[in-house]
């Protein structure tokens, strides 16, 4: 359901969206992991009230500020589906006395061949009931009956009805024929699924559109349901959507809670129902793009929130984790997958420990994730870094949001103490003060009750990116080095994630992330004897500085080349890149017979180093100190804003990269073939052609 008291959000359009489900109360399975909300009869029936019984807002507003004691009517946020959810989820707990107050606003039957249903009463603030007595004429289309009337404050347009019928149609064809899910059940409707248009808004203090529950089956535990939604949205702004596409989207939203209910509506959590609705929105509307305000309000600002916490605005925009989900590592069908797992596992409450509201199906998550290979921890601490560098298809769409960044002082050492529950993550950069070359040491203690994961992002001078990932062992302490950082890394963000699944004693739990730095290595480097003459050349180690005259001590000139200008620039030129750029290849004129040495830091064995190519053709070299082989094995292929990697002849296969690298020596060329034993050699320089702007991941041995 939409309801606009609820979330603060960047545009009028992106306002949450809810269900309301009024159910039979059941037993939930308790579980250390989430306390169950207290029951409080007073909370369940006023916040209740509050949205279902006409003109009692006024009423709790002012009872609310008198209580604790403030000049102006005040009532805390409450979430209509939570309202409504708790009520009938207690209903077996309140007095008899409470519930035969309620019968003017809600009357819920005796179960009667095994299903039992709630009768709307003349007080309930539904569209159903506001049309009882209006003039009320029906759109039927293949799927869905739409009720409205064309007269009266509840009167909506002929054009907008039509409207409603296609993009419903669409909705429907979207997930129940494409991607196979059960149609919601429609026994008690002549087969059509009821879609009631009134003016929703006018009455019902800023909800936009719901889903509503009518008849319950106690085995299996499914529900029918209607949908309900504004007849004009008048005066409401969409903030850069039409009202089509705002339709569109809420449609989605709406009937998967349809498809949702008629699959299982008494286990699932709130998390998962409108993670994965936001989700469908961009599923069958991938061009509307609304839920990136619910992942800017209600994930980029709060990463340290747990991904499975529901507190009426986070839930909406964890849908971003499901999207990393389905779009790096299983596909779509992992979405289907959860929903009918959780429809089978939960024909009873007391078969899994998540098969209750009141906790989240991230075990089961873990559990499907282990069928493609991998687990709920290491996909939160990748998708942690995704959400940093934008590996989304959305990411270069212009409002997907930049994720909250702590920045750390750039003179070392650099210490932060922080807290983080489980399935969150922080983020904190440093930023190099010169272009010195530093190897940083990245230190990280905290308790070993918990799983921790740390990715550092570091950013090149040259644009691009490269990450290493930490693994943190069980004994709650570890660390890693970066060489390079000034001359190769010009910033470095450290993602920290606790990765456990679910909660642990005493979360959220304490931390210290400290980094320590040292100028430059000692480490000598020379390339041997090189004649009189040209070279194509590239520097096997992280130099202690950028300025080739400080780095490096040679006779003649290095020149580089640029593809962005397809010029080239002498070491003594203003354009002249410097020599701290990971694989850089350069023209090196030699004017007699001698070697290049230089001090630097030596690049691990066994490590990885990113080497960024422009799109057309780049000098480029071995970043190693030992030959690497040009083939699968030792080179990976990403886009530059994307670290999503490819294996050489693959990015060759879709163009990313020519099939060839060409070797110069003695003054000719050799084209030099992938995957055919051909090794780049320390010092060695190379052209290579490019379609894209690239990041060559190459590994040593």
């Amino acid at each position: 359901m939409k309801n606009t008291l609820i979330q603060k959000v960047k545009r009028a359009a992106l306002i949450k969206r809810d269900f309301v489900a009024v159910i039979f109360a059941v037993a939930v399975v308790s579980q250390t992991v989430f306390a169950e909300t207290p029951f409080s009869e007073a909370d369940i029936v006023n916040d209740f009230r509050y949205y279902y019984e006409e003109g009692t807002q006024a009423e709790l507003q002012r009872a609310e500020a008198e209580r604790i004691g403030v000049s102006e009517p005040h009532r805390p946020g409450v979430d209509a589906t939570l309202a409504g959810l708790r009520l009938v989820r207690n209903w077996d707990k309140l007095s008899p006395q409470t519930r035969e107050s309620l019968s003017s606003v809600i009357q819920v039957t005796d179960w009667e061949g095994n299903q039992r249903m709630w009768l709307n009463a003349g007080e309930m603030n539904t569209c159903q009931v506001r049309l009882s007595g209006a003039s009320i004429s029906t759109r039927v289309t293949s799927n869905f009956k739409i009720i409205y009337t064309a007269s009266g404050s509840h009167a909506a347009a002929a054009d907008y009805i039509n409207m409603l019928a296609a993009i419903y149609e669409k909705v429907w064809d979207v997930q129940i024929n494409e991607l196979g899910l059960p149609a919601p059940p429609r026994t008690s409707t002549g087969g059509k699924y009821e879609v009631y248009v009134c003016d929703l808004m006018g009455f019902t203090y800023g909800i936009v559109g719901r889903t509503v529950t009518t008849t319950e089956y106690s085995n299996p535990s499914y529900a029918e349901s209607f949908i309900e939604v504004d007849n004009d949205y008048a005066g409401y702004g969409f903030g850069g959507i039409t009202l089509e596409e705002f339709s569109q989207v809420l449609a989605a939203h709406e009937f998967f809670h349809s498809v949702q209910f008629g699959m299982n509506h008494i286990s699932p959590s709130t998390w998962l129902m409108e993670m994965s609705s936001v989700w469908m929105e961009e599923k069958v509307y991938p061009d509307v793009n609304d839920y990136l305000g619910f992942v800017e309000n209600n994930r980029a600002e709060d990463t340290d929130e747990p991904i499975d916490k529901a507190n009426g605005g986070l839930e909406y925009g964890s849908a971003v984790f499901l999207r990393y989900i389905t779009e790096r590592v299983t596909g779509d069908k992992f979405v289907m997958d959860l929903w009918k797992a959780l429809r089978q596992n939960c024909l009873s409450l007391s078969a899994q420990t998540w098969c209750a509201e009141t906790v989240t199906e991230v075990p089961l998550i873990d559990s499907l994730l282990s069928g493609y290979g991998t687990d709920v921890e290491t996909v939160y601490r990748d998708y942690s870094t995704a959400f940093y560098t934008k590996d989304f298809v959305d990411g270069s769409h212009p409002d997907f949001p930049d994720v909250t960044v702590t920045a750390l002082s750039s003179t070392f050492p650099v210490s932060r103490t922080q807290t983080l529950a489980h399935l969150a993550a922080r983020y904190y950069s440093v930023t190099a003060p010169d272009t010195t070359a530093r190897r940083v040491t990245i230190n990280f203690t905290g308790p070993s009750s918990a799983t921790w994961k740390l990715a550092a992002i570091a950013v090149n001078t040259g644009g691009g990116f490269s990450v290493s990932n930490l693994d943190i062992p069980a004994a709650g302490t570890g660390s890693t080095t970066l060489e390079g950082f000034g001359s190769t890394y010009s910033k470095i963000v450290i993602v920290v994630n606790n990765a456990s699944p679910l909660a642990v004693s005493g979360e959220p739990l304490s931390f210290t992330l400290s980094l320590t730095a040292v100028a430059g290595c000692t480490n000598a480097f020379t390339s041997g004897n090189l004649a009189a003459g040209w070279h194509l050349v590239s520097l096997p180690f992280v130099p202690n500085a950028s300025a080739p005259a400080t780095a490096l001590s040679y006779n003649g000139s290095l020149i580089a080349y640029s593809p962005s200008t397809q010029l080239f620039y002498a070491d003594t030129d203003a354009g002249f890149p410097g020599v701290g750029q990971t694989g850089r290849g350069f023209w090196f004129n030699n004017t007699a017979s001698a070697p290049i040495t230089a001090n630097g830091c030596p690049r691990s064995s066994g490590s990885t180093a990113s080497v960024p190519l422009g799109s057309g053709w780049n000098m480029f070299g071995n970043p190693f100190n030992a030959a690497v082989t040009w083939a699968d094995s030792n080179i990976r292929v990403a886009l530059a804003d994307n670290p999503a990697e490819v294996p050489l002849s693959e990015a060759e296969a879709i163009g990313w990269v020519s099939r060839y690298i060409y070797d110069y020596s003695s003054g000719s060329y050799t084209a030099r073939l992938s995957n055919s034993s051909f090794n780049l050699s320390p010092w060695k320089g190379y052209w290579v052609k490019t379609n894209r702007d690239v990041l060559l991941k190459i590994t040593s041995p």
